[in-house]
């Protein structure tokens, strides 16, 4: 059975246009499938899910059906937040992975409070794709690695597939086992390129898992993706969160008036930082000669985090006493400049 199952919902306008229906009804009847298929895996103990939920391309349709999409993404999160203790009780993480600035900031708040609740979850991992293309996540992790070569956060010798992989939006997961295309569509839109070059691909003539074979189809591509894998003899290797192949920088934590960090301002918590795409990724150690004790956080970008200065992306102070996450302050030498949720952040608290 494969473990991470990447799903392109695909054939939610044709399915309209041939039940007569309106885009609005398609989109909508699709997002109770998708909702119905996740409860397919959470039964299969499917580990992981990676929805294609709304491509950056999709941004070019037709006003109307865009604004009808964000409703559909806005109403999701509402349920989600709802049901919140349902997602606790079940060990569900929500993710969002995706470009997060072309995104309106109501739904933004939405998606970072249910990832917020649903963080230390660990049974089962839902990764929503919107706002994305695999072309917008490399050119980002290109840029944060080109920025950190600049900052000297990361030495030129140091960049190969693994700094690469660690710097994506979906660095916190393993490459999935298998894609599902629905519709009949024999291609991958812009979907996870870098992450599936051993994915096995399954493509069916169903709109979107949407008849009376829907289940059938489901589980017949799993059955067919572990007949693939086994023949193939292809062993599944889950990349540690924490791994990346950069060296870190230590420093006492301080900072300038004019935001750049200066050894020995005052006293503080020494941290190693390691550069990462939408992501603040750090440790603390007690001394910079005691890696050992290094103890590992991740402060996502759209994390309630309050920072004394603003409009600032670089060398930030960051209060990490919020919603006892953590208990002490870090200075970072990075935030990517495609975090567009710094407002939200400094308000909340």
């Amino acid at each position: 059975m494969p473990k991470h199952v990447a799903v392109i919902m695909d054939g939610n306008r044709r399915y309209a246009n041939k039940q007569n229906l309106r885009k609005a009804e398609g989109h909508s009847k699709g997002l109770d499938k998708m909702i119905e298929m996740l409860n397919w895996c959470t039964y299969l103990d499917i580990v992981e899910v990676t929805v294609y939920a709304f491509s950056i391309e999709n941004f070019k349709r037709s006003k109307e059906e865009v604004d009808n999409l964000m409703d559909l993404a806005r109403q999701m999160f509402k349920r989600l937040l709802e049901n919140k203790k349902k997602l606790k009780d079940d060990g569900k993480c929500i993710r969002v992975i995706g470009n997060w600035s072309l995104i309106p900031e109501d739904i933004c708040k939405l998606m970072a409070e249910v990832m917020i609740i649903t963080r230390e979850n660990n049974r089962m991992f839902i990764n929503f794709a919107i706002a994305y293309t695999s072309r917008d996540e490399i050119t980002h992790a290109i840029k944060d690695i080109i920025q950190g070569v600049k900052d000297a956060d990361i030495l030129p010798e140091d960049i190969n597939e693994d700094l690469i992989s660690d710097c994506l939006y979906t660095y916190k997961s393993p490459n999935p086992d298998l894609l599902i295309r629905t519709s009949g569509e024999s291609r991958l839109s812009d979907f996870l390129m870098w992450q599936i070059s051993h994915t096995c691909i399954y493509f069916t003539e169903t709109f979107y898992l949407r008849d009376s074979r829907d289940a059938r189809t489901f589980v017949e591509s799993l059955r067919w993706s572990t007949q693939s894998v086994q023949a193939f003899s292809r062993s599944h290797e889950w990349r540690a969160t924490s791994s990346s192949s950069c060296r870190p920088r230590v420093f006492q934590g301080g900072t300038g008036a004019d935001g750049s960090c200066r050894e020995g301002v005052r006293e503080g918590p020494y941290v190693a930082i390691r550069p990462a795409n939408a992501l603040v990724r750090g440790a603390f150690v007690s001394k910079p000669d005691a890696p050992s004790r290094v103890v590992s956080y991740d402060i996502p970008p759209f994390s309630p985090i309050c920072t004394a200065a603003t409009g600032c992306y670089k060398n930030i102070p960051l209060l990490c006493a919020v919603r006892g996450f953590f208990d002490t302050q870090a200075f970072v030498t990075r935030i990517p400049a495609s975090w567009a949720f710094r407002k939200y952040a400094r308000e909340t608290i």
